[in-house]
């Protein structure tokens, strides 16, 4: 335990007082026993702590109501020792409340994985990229495997953002959303994942404006924790933006500022990622059976986005 000091003195008194209260039960005891002032109690585990409260518990006692206990008469013993464990839980609680504590309690329960997703033009080759760099650099394999082909960067939607279609959905492109993978990673591991991404940026870079930008989604954008890990992965060779609604609706003649590539930063809180239809996910060959998998087990499901976008839905009901 990391603990402040207030906590620790807390703590220290707590102990302290627990031990002079056992050492002077013990003597009690002794004294007690010796004069043969012992009685038999029907123990009850109820009974034992609330109605007597003179009754001492030995280390291993099991507190069946079969057992009897000899109790010095008089001895406040139980009484001593709940006093101290008080105190010791009060010291444990002051310590643990402390700052550095709370710090503490907090890493503990981080998540193991955070969401993250890249963007650099269309998904397919995107997904297809991601889903051997999760099995060669994290030894993922099957359904364990998380990059999935989908939506972000654009206005917060409650329905369903979908496809060129022919049925009246609403259009990712005119939403001002960007086609991406979004991925599950080990926090440790997402600078080595932008590096990657960067890497490929570098040799073909996308368009700075429109549904084919450049992306990178974090939770809280470039006020993460894993951004200057991510910043470092670039070493100064794109040019990162923290994105905002309007450059969404970029031209892709726009010019690109420094003469560098442009890679859009975005929160994944305020801009989150919205899955791709299902006839999208897994394009490339080999992952076929991955698709009927993660169908079976429904990690992936439809979107209510129309899965054949050259249908107009709404003749067929």
């Amino acid at each position: 335990l990391r603990t402040s000091h207030n906590g620790c003195v807390v703590l220290l008194v707590a102990l302290t007082a627990t031990v002079a209260c056992v050492s002077r039960g013990s003597r009690a005891w002794a004294s007690g026993h010796a004069a043969g002032r012992c009685e038999q109690l029907g123990r009850n585990p109820l009974q034992s702590h609330r109605s007597a409260p003179q009754l001492s518990v030995a280390p291993g006692d099991d507190l069946n109501p079969s057992h009897s206990a000899c109790v010095p008469s008089g001895t406040p013993i139980s009484r001593l020792g709940v006093a101290g464990l008080a105190g010791v839980v009060l010291g444990l609680a002051v310590a643990w409340a402390s700052p550095l504590g709370i710090a503490a309690a907090a890493e503990s329960t981080s998540p193991s994985t955070v969401g993250v997703y890249f963007g650099q033009g269309c998904f397919w080759h995107v997904q297809s990229e991601f889903l051997e760099k999760e099995r060669t650099s994290l030894g993922r394999d099957g359904a364990d495997l998380t990059a999935l082909a989908g939506y972000a960067g654009g206005p917060s939607a409650q329905g369903p953002v979908c496809y060129h279609n022919s049925s009246g959905k609403p259009d990712y492109s005119e939403m001002g959303y960007a086609e991406v993978v979004g991925l599950r990673l080990p926090p440790s591991t997402v600078a080595d994942f932008a590096k990657f991404h960067f890497d490929s940026i570098a040799k073909t870079a996308t368009p700075p404006g429109g549904p084919m930008r450049n992306v990178v989604g974090l939770p809280g954008g470039v006020a993460s924790p894993l951004y200057p890990a991510v910043e470092g992965a670039n070493a100064g060779r794109l040019q990162l933006l923290a994105s905002a609604l309007g450059d969404r609706a970029s031209s892709p003649s726009d010019p690109k500022p420094l003469g560098k590539p442009i890679v859009y930063i975005y929160d994944t809180d305020q801009f989150p990622f919205k899955p791709a239809e299902l006839y999208h996910q897994y394009m490339d060959q080999k992952y076929s059976g991955l698709k009927r998998q993660m169908l079976s087990e429904h990690r992936i499901a439809a979107t209510g986005c129309p899965e054949s976008p050259l249908k107009d839905e709404r003749q067929e009901k």
